[in-house]
């Protein structure tokens, strides 16, 4: 969330007093996305996100730094309670990346691939703002369909749905716990 009281957006995360200074760009929370979703927290090298010149995190730090490191990613607002399509995900970054792209050419005249910075913050309000008018709004509202009653326009939603919606991806501890399961009741 973008306060906008502040001079500037957070370039750090405090942990016991001390500030931890982080990259910003939108890229570097992209691959930080992209490893939590194929790896886990586990893959995450500090120094893909900590500034060079950045103190490294004690091992009596790091539980708090993964939590504001957390916080500082999501960038939580309050409102929309709902946002999302009730806690489905309606958004994949690199799925959608041509969707994304074209998006902010066409919203707001900004060319993610030739920008050379912007951050994270302002992309992920940028991105939650995005007008059903463009072609990744509509598919963010097909994945985040809900039932309103009418069976036509209700028929018509379920299938946009379920023409876009996103692959499940399962770890490879998920993949073992269905096979234990399929040989156990199998």
């Amino acid at each position: 969330m973008i306060d906008l009281t502040l001079k500037s957006l957070p370039d750090a995360v405090t942990v016991g007093g001390r500030d931890f200074f982080i990259k910003t760009d939108f890229r570097t929370w992209l691959n930080f996305e992209k490893t939590l979703k194929e790896d886990g927290i586990q893959s995450v090298k500090l120094n893909d996100i900590l500034q060079d010149f950045s103190p490294v995190p004690t091992n009596e730090e790091i539980n708090e730094f993964i939590d504001k490191i957390f916080e500082f990613f999501e960038s939580k607002n309050v409102c929309p309670k709902d946002y999302g399509g009730g806690g489905e995900s309606v958004l994949d970054y690199q799925i959608d990346g041509d969707y994304i792209y074209a998006a902010f050419v066409e919203q707001y005249g900004i060319d993610l691939c030739d920008i050379e910075y912007l951050h994270w913050h302002k992309f992920l309000a940028l991105v939650r703002s995005i007008s059903d008018d463009t072609m990744l709004g509509k598919i963010m509202s097909y994945r985040g369909y809900k039932n309103s009653g009418n069976k036509s326009y209700e028929k018509q939603m379920k299938e946009l749905k379920a023409i876009w919606a996103l692959p499940i991806i399962y770890t490879d501890k998920e993949k073992q716990q269905m096979k234990e399961f399929d040989d156990y009741f199998g």
